[in-house]
């Protein structure tokens, strides 16, 4: 069963309680009420469900890097995942990050990507192999 990391607010816990099992629900919030830690909540009841054993997050280009950086860990409650961040033109510790969440399969994998990354073809490619 999923543990929290972080208490949701009262709003937050009604929505993921009649989110979680669906085959499709979106969260028409906005911006600062909680969507993110939704997401990864639900992102970690549906991998620790076994429906799940990866996430691709697309988000703007000003957005993508801080769920990366701050959201993931501050909200998903598993001990077992690994995360990383799509990024074209890369550079080498970026290309190994990159090659990793392709290769992982022991875990939950996260990727974050921008939307503008699909405008070519190299994050298409990527976008599909994850």
């Amino acid at each position: 069963m999923y543990q929290m990391l972080t208490k949701p607010y009262d709003h937050q816990q009604r929505v993921f309680d009649e989110s979680k099992d669906a085959e499709y629900y979106a969260w028409f919030w906005e911006m600062g009420l909680g969507k993110s830690k939704i997401a990864l909540d639900n992102i970690g009841h549906l991998y620790t469900d076994g429906k799940i054993t990866g996430a691709l997050i697309i988000a703007p280009k000003g957005v993508y890097m801080n769920w990366y950086n701050e959201e993931i860990e501050k909200h998903l409650g598993l001990d077992d995942y690994f995360w990383g961040a799509y990024r074209s033109g890369p550079c080498k510790a970026d290309k190994l990050e990159m090659a990793q969440m392709l290769q992982k399969r022991d875990c939950l994998t996260i990727c974050c990507m921008n939307t503008e990354a699909f405008s070519h073809k190299s994050g298409c490619q990527y976008a599909e192999k994850f």
